[in-house]
This record gives structure tokens, C-alpha cells and sequence, in this order.
């Protein structure tokens, strides 16, 4: 295990763990159980480290249990270096020399790992530029987060940072700020395409109201009588993808 294991994110869940050996992330080391049951899954992980140079060892399965940061660990644990927090401006500045508009996620003090790691997925799985977290004392992004997310939280960059600010330096950089509201009007009657930022509120009390009067526009996902509104990933998922879909579609409403 590192001698600095508190700069490491520890992948303790095979299909994330081989999502992002695939994928080419820098994997520092593998422990791997020397009675590991030989699952497809495994034979799979153990062949991409194998080709790509990543140490294996094989250990004792109680020294996976007692390295183990979750109690959903399975047989196998890879080392990835803790990612390097980019500023926004830098990440401002690439993304004006892609194609395509800049795709901002804000979350609003989400909670919940399952929220979280879902939203991280969906984020990376849409093209967004960056996450903007609120900077806090304890771990946002813990290894639960890594394992529901499949390993994507790993590859989407995130900021931590006071969110107001980060909302006004993206509006001056000419970024819509769009929360996703009650209040908001239909999601599929709003233009969301072009330079766009999505705030998402905490599950309990949605957007912050210090934060709300900061966004430029709100939108909504009507419901059937009965039922307010959607779990808050559900919901996240929903609206990043029909932005994705009106700028694939050169909507203007």
C-alpha cells in the first residue's frame, strides 16, 4: 500500500476498477486476494494491468479486509493518484478551444453518495467540462462515491470552490446559469443549448437561496398529480441529456 495512502483513491469495486484501467487512468498499484475466486471479471482486470505495466500483488485476503476503506469491497483493490484539482479559470479557458459549448455541472450540497456517485456518471457520460462542489471540511468524494459512480468521478474534473463565486465568474465568462427548480418553467419549453451551467439543490431543501437568485433561468420536470418531483440524480440525468440533445439538435425556443 502507498506510504502516503491519504493521497490515493482507493477503487475497492471490479467494474470501476476496470473501467478506468481501460480507459488508461494512472493506476498506481493492484492488491489482488491470493484466494480471489478467477471470475471473468477478474481474469479481465488482471489482464489490463498486465498489459499496461500496473504492479499486481497478491496478498492475504485479511490484509484486503483490513486496507479496505468500505464494507463493500470485494477481492481486489487498485491505487489511483488522488486527481489534481484544476481551477476554473484553466478549465474555462480549454473549453472555449473545443467545439461545442461549455457544459457546467454546479451541485448545491448533494449528500448522498448514491446522488452523488450517479450524478458524477451521468455528468461524465454527457460531455460535462467540470463538477463544481462546495469546498468542505470532510471528504466529498469518498471511495463509495467512486464505486457507484463506476469509476467516473475519477475522470470528470472537479472543483472545489465557493459556489457563488464560481457562479459569477461563469457568468462573466458568458455562461447561462439554469437551476433546476419547482418554480422553473417545462425543461423541454426552456433553451438550454449554448454555454450553459445546471445547478442541482441538496435533496431536502433543492437550491440554497443564496444561490438561487444567482441563476439566469429555472426549469422544472413536470409531474403526474401526487408526486413533487424526481430523486435529485434522476432528475440530473434528465436535464443534462436534453441539453445535450437541443445542442445536438440546434434547438431555439
Amino acid at each position: 500500500m502507498p506510504a502516503t495512502q491519504e493521497r490515493y483513491i482507493q477503487i475497492e469495486n471490479k467494474n470501476a476498477l476496470l473501467e478506468l484501467l481501460v480507459s488508461g487512468a494512472p493506476i498506481q498499484k493492484i492488491l489482488i486476494a491470493a484466494n480471489a475466486f478467477r471470475d471473468p471479471k477478474t481474469k479481465k482486470i488482471v489482464a489490463e494491468a498486465h498489459s499496461r505495466g500496473v504492479p499486481i500483488e497478491r496478498v492475504a485476503r485479511k490484509r484486503i479486509s483490513r486496507v479496505a476503506r468500505t464494507s463493500n469491497f470485494e477481492s481486489i483493490i487498485g491505487f489511483k493518484p488522488a486527481p489534481k484539482e484544476i481551477p476554473l479559470d484553466e478549465i474555462l479557458e480549454t473549453g472555449r478551444a473545443k467545439k461545442g459549448p461549455l457544459f457546467f455541472l454546479v451541485l448545491d450540497h448533494i449528500h448522498y453518495v448514491q446522488n452523488l456517485g450517479a450524478l458524477m456518471r451521468t455528468a461524465f457520460g454527457s460531455g460535462v467540462d467540470a463538477v463544481i462542489i462546495p469546498k468542505r471540511k470532510d471528504a466529498y468524494l469518498t471511495e463509495d462515491v467512486t464505486r457507484i459512480s463506476m469509476g467516473a468521478s475519477e475522470r470528470v474534473p472537479i472543483i472545489q470552490t465557493n459556489l457563488f463565486d464560481a457562479l459569477k465568474k461563469l457568468q462573466d465568462a458568458g455562461v447561462k446559469i439554469i437551476g433546476v427548480h419547482m418554480d422553473g418553467k417545462p425543461y423541454y419549453e426552456a433553451d438550454m443549448s449554448g454555454d450553459v451551467s445546471l445547478v442541482l439543490g441538496s435533496e431536502d431543501t433543492g437550491i440554497s437561496t443564496r444561490i438561487l437568485p444567482r441563476c439566469d433561468m429555472t426549469v422544472k420536470i413536470p409531474m403526474q398529480e401526487g408526486l413533487d418531483s424526481l430523486n435529485v440524480a434522476a432528475a440530473g440525468a434528465v436535464i443534462m441529456f436534453e441539453k445535450i440533445r437541443q445542442d445536438k439538435m440546434g434547438k431555439r425556443k
